[in-house]
C-alpha cells in the first residue's frame, strides 16, 4: 500500500472491535492531524519521528507504529488472491489484539453465509493475480452474490432494497424514493439484444422487471403499518410521484378511502419554511482588556486584527485552537506547503536534484508514478527554480523578531522568512507565492504588509543568519509556476524607506487601539475576506448574507 489517506485509518480504528483506542487516540491527535491529503508510508514515518519524543510512553508508540507500518507497506506489486486474504486477516487480528479469524468476524455481525466464501477463497491455489486497488471491488461483487439478508442495525433497523425486503416481516415499512423513474425503475431498451433475440434465447422480457416492481410494491403494502414518502423536487427541479403512488391514490378514493397524511410532518415541514431568511443576530463586538493581550504579535496575527479582529480575539484571548481535520485528497495548499519544502531543500541540498525531489515528493505524495501531474509540476517548478538568481549566501526559513516600546511595555513582532539573499551589505527578502501575487497598491495602502513588516524586521530588528549590518535593498514575491502560468518575480515599487515609515507607524498605530479596554473586536469589519477557523463561533452565516459576502 505505497499511498494511503487518513479517512482509511480512521475507518478501520474506529472499528466496533478495535481494541486499540488509547494508542490509535494519541497518535491521531498529535501526530497523523498534521498530515493532510494523500500521504506515504515515509511521510507518515518523518512526522511520527519529529513528534514521538514529546510524550512519555513513546517506547509504546514506537512498538505501536512499527506495527502499524509493517501492515501498510504492503507491496503495490501483484499478489495472488489467496495471500491478499491472509493479508487482510492479519490486519483483522491486529486491530482487534486478538487471534480473532474472519469467521468470528463474520458470526459477530450476523453474516455467517459469508463464511463458507471466505473459507474457499482461502483455499484456492489459483495463479490468479490481483492488483492492490481491485481486491476491494472483488470482494465485494464477490459478497453481494452470497448476500442472503440485510444488513440489521442493533436498534432493529434494516436497510434494504425491496427485494431484500421479501425475506424481512417488519412492524413498520417505510417505501422511500417512490417517484417517477425510480420505483418503478424506466425501462430502457437493450443495447445488445432486439425484442425477437431475447424471446427466441427464452429470456424474460425487459418488462418482466415493471411486474416485479408492482409485485413487490403491493406485497410491502401488506405490513402492519407503511408510511409512503417521495420528493418533490429532485436536484433542484420538480419531481412527480411514482405510478404506482399515483393509481394508489386514485384506487382509494373512488372508494372514498383516502390515503391518510402525516400533518405532524406537514406542519414542521411548514414551521420551518416559515423562518425568515436573514436572522437577528448581530455581528458580534466584544472586548479585552490589555493583559489578555500576547506580548508578542506575528505577522500573521497583524493581518487578522486589520482583516478579522474576532479571529485574534478567539485564538489569543480565548485560546480556541480548530482541531485539524483529515483531508482525504490532495488540496492547493498541501501543495503550497510541498513547494515551500521543495524551494529550501533545493537552496540547501548538496545532493542532486534528481536526489531530493524524488526523496521528499514520496514524502508528500507517494510513488511519483502514481502522482505523475503533481510530479512533473515538480519538475518544473524546480528547473524553473535553477534558473533564478542565487546570491553566495542565502538564508532560508529564518525567524526574525524586532521589539519596541508600547504604552509603558515591550511589544514584540516576530515572522519567519521564505528567504533571505545577501550580496555584500545588501538583502533582499523574498515571499513564494503559489497563489496570487499582492498588487502593488495593496502594498502601498498597507492592505498586504507581509513583506512590508519583515523588512521592518531586518531593519530595526533581526532575522537568524543575517548580520545586523546589512541594509533592506529590496522586496520581492516570486511567483512559483504552477500549470500552465509562468513563474514571475515581482518587487515592490515603491520607495522602501517610505513604505517601511509607513508599515511601522501603521502598526504602531492598529496595536495601541487594541491595547485599549474600549476596542472591539469585529468579525470581518471591511468586509468577507475568505473562511476562517472561527467563523462557525462568529455565527457568520447567520448575520452575514450571501449578497454581502459576495
Amino acid at each position: 500500500m505505497e499511498d494511503v489517506t487518513l479517512d482509511h485509518l480512521r475507518l478501520i480504528f474506529h472499528h466496533p472491535l478495535h481494541q486499540r483506542a488509547e494508542m490509535w487516540q494519541t497518535l491521531e491527535k498529535n501526530i497523523f492531524r498534521r498530515v493532510t491529503g494523500v500521504f506515504s508510508i515515509k511521510h507518515l514515518e518523518h512526522v511520527f519521528a519529529s513528534q514521538k519524543d514529546k510524550f512519555s510512553n513513546k517506547e509504546d508508540l514506537e512498538l505501536f507504529f512499527s506495527e502499524l507500518k509493517t501492515l501498510l507497506s504492503f507491496s503495490s506489486r501483484k499478489l495472488t488472491f489467496s495471500h491478499v486474504l491472509q493479508y487482510l486477516e492479519k490486519w483483522a487480528q491486529w486491530v482487534t489484539g486478538q487471534d480473532m479469524s474472519m469467521d468470528a468476524l463474520f458470526s459477530f455481525y450476523g453474516a455467517e453465509n459469508f463464511i463458507p466464501l471466505w473459507a474457499d477463497l482461502k483455499k484456492t491455489q489459483a495463479t490468479l493475480t490481483v492488483e492492490e486497488g481491485d481486491v476491494g471491488a472483488i470482494l465485494m461483487a464477490l459478497f453481494q452474490e452470497k448476500q442472503q439478508a440485510s444488513y440489521a442495525f442493533k436498534n432493529g433497523i434494516h436497510l434494504c432494497t425491496p427485494i431484500e425486503g421479501r425475506f424481512i416481516h417488519a412492524d413498520m415499512i417505510i417505501l422511500s424514493g417512490l417517484n417517477e423513474g425510480v420505483w418503478p425503475e424506466e425501462v430502457g431498451v437493450d443495447p445488445f439484444l432486439t425484442r425477437s433475440m431475447q424471446k427466441e434465447l427464452n429470456l424474460l422480457p425487459i418488462e418482466h422487471t415493471y411486474g416485479q416492481s408492482a409485485h413487490d410494491f403491493i406485497s410491502h403494502l401488506s405490513a402492519k403499518e407503511v408510511l409512503l414518502t417521495y420528493a418533490t423536487n429532485v436536484k433542484g427541479a420538480p419531481a412527480l410521484p411514482s405510478e404506482f403512488l399515483s393509481y394508489l391514490r386514485s384506487f382509494m378514493l373512488r372508494h372514498d378511502l383516502p390515503l391518510t397524511e402525516r400533518k405532524d410532518i406537514l406542519a414542521y415541514w411548514e414551521k420551518m419554511r416559515a423562518c425568515p431568511k436573514k436572522s437577528s443576530i448581530k455581528a458580534p463586538a466584544v472586548q479585552a482588556s490589555s493583559q489578555q493581550l500576547p506580548k508578542r504579535f506575528s505577522v500573521s496575527d497583524v493581518m487578522a486584527l486589520q482583516k478579522d479582529p474576532y479571529r485574534f480575539y478567539a485564538k489569543h484571548v480565548l485560546k480556541l485552537q480548530k482541531i485539524k481535520g483529515y483531508v482525504a485528497q490532495d488540496t492547493h495548499r498541501h501543495f503550497g506547503i510541498f513547494v515551500h519544502a521543495l524551494l529550501e531543500r533545493a537552496v540547501l541540498a548538496e545532493e542532486t536534484k534528481k536526489t531530493f525531489l524524488k526523496d521528499l515528493f514520496e514524502r508528500y505524495f507517494g510513488c511519483p508514478e502514481k502522482n505523475l501531474f503533481l510530479w512533473h509540476k515538480s519538475q518544473f517548478i524546480l528547473e524553473w527554480f535553477e534558473k533564478q538568481p542565487r546570491p553566495s549566501q542565502v538564508a532560508v526559513e529564518k525567524w526574525g523578531q524586532y521589539t519596541f516600546p508600547l504604552q509603558g511595555k515591550n511589544v514584540t513582532l516576530f515572522a519567519k522568512a521564505d528567504r533571505i539573499d545577501v550580496t555584500g551589505i545588501e538583502a533582499t527578502i523574498i515571499d513564494y507565492k503559489t497563489g496570487q501575487v499582492p498588487s502593488q497598491s495593496a502594498i502601498k495602502r498597507g492592505e498586504a504588509p507581509q513583506l512590508s513588516l519583515e523588512g521592518l524586521i531586518l531593519t530595526k530588528g533581526e532575522f537568524e543568519g543575517v548580520s545586523k549590518d546589512v541594509s533592506l535593498s529590496a522586496l520581492a514575491h516570486w511567483k512559483v509556476p504552477m500549470g500552465d502560468e509562468n513563474g514571475e518575480l515581482s518587487f515592490v515599487r515603491h520607495s522602501l524607506e517610505t513604505l517601511l515609515v509607513e508599515t511601522e507607524e501603521g502598526l504602531r498605530n492598529l496595536l495601541s487601539y487594541f491595547q485599549k479596554s474600549t476596542a472591539l473586536y469585529l468579525s470581518y469589519p471591511h468586509g468577507w475576506t475568505g473562511q476562517s477557523d472561527y467563523d462557525h463561533l462568529a455565527r457568520v452565516a447567520e448575520w452575514y448574507t450571501e449578497s454581502e459576502r459576495t
